[in-house]
């Protein structure tokens, strides 16, 4: 039989900061909060991470331990890195087209 895979990208863009400091090289974390914050995924924000370009992240959240289903909310926020850049944390509800699209 064989291998069959799935994923459903959460992808979305980063604003630069007001006072100039960009996005990219800074890391995104995606957790479900009715799980728990422990079983998460980050991406680096632009061309180091898994979109290859400035601005954007993208995470596949069918990677996390529980994975993820049509239905469920998980949210995402940017991690303080040292440099004060970071974000509130924003909601998803994960939808039926494979992507979800979430600017922070």
């Amino acid at each position: 039989m064989p291998l069959c895979s799935a994923a459903h990208y959460i992808v979305g863009f980063v604003e630069n900061a007001k006072d100039g400091t960009n996005a990219d090289g800074h890391s995104v974390i995606l957790w479900n909060p009715a799980i728990g914050i422990n079983d998460n995924l980050t991406d680096i924000i632009g061309p180091l991470g898994n979109s290859h370009t400035n601005n954007i992240y993208m995470v596949d959240c069918e990677l996390l331990t529980h994975g993820c289903a049509i239905g469920n909310t998980l949210t995402l926020k940017i991690l303080n890195n040292g440099d004060n850049y970071i974000s509130g944390e924003k909601n998803v509800s994960v939808n039926g087209y494979g992507y979800d699209i979430v600017g922070i």
